[in-house]
């Protein structure tokens, strides 16, 4: 009787963050398409804007304080962690969150890490290759 309950509790939530998982991810495949595909367009000028944003450290500030913010509203409403692609959205929100604090508790150490990297063309597109194919996989996921 009480595994039964479990078994039909553990299947109602799981609909529950499923939902959720489906509407985050129709939120955000279509921003991530547009930037894939204007990255691939615009590479030198993203070139040029990482090398100008760490030229400005009020910009870091005010980009790492926006990213902490949604990161821990994506936390607090994406706290999922079951052996399924839901997993890769709490994952990457964590990423965020964690960079954001880093940066915003070491801006000198993340600007000199960042000064020291060499941002070229091939390394910014494999990158963004990377990160297509994962969002083309949660893109399909939410639409299938």
């Amino acid at each position: 009787m009480i595994d039964s309950f479990y078994k039909k509790a553990k299947f109602i939530s799981s609909l529950f963050f499923m939902g959720n998982s489906l509407f985050i991810g129709s939120l955000l495949w279509p921003l991530m398409l547009v930037l894939w595909i204007s990255l691939v367009i615009n590479t030198e000028l993203y070139l040029k804007m990482i090398k100008d944003l760490l030229k400005e450290p009020i910009a870091l500030f005010v980009s790492a304080m926006r990213w902490f913010v949604i990161g821990l509203i994506m936390i607090q409403n994406h706290n999922i962690w079951q052996m399924s692609w839901i997993t890769i959205i709490s994952v990457f929100w964590r990423i965020i969150f964690i960079k954001s604090i880093a940066i915003l508790l070491r801006p000198t150490v993340f600007n000199n890490f960042a000064q020291k990297c060499k941002f070229s063309n091939k390394i910014i597109q494999v990158a963004w290759i990377i990160y297509a194919l994962i969002w083309a996989f949660i893109i399909f996921k939410v639409i299938m």
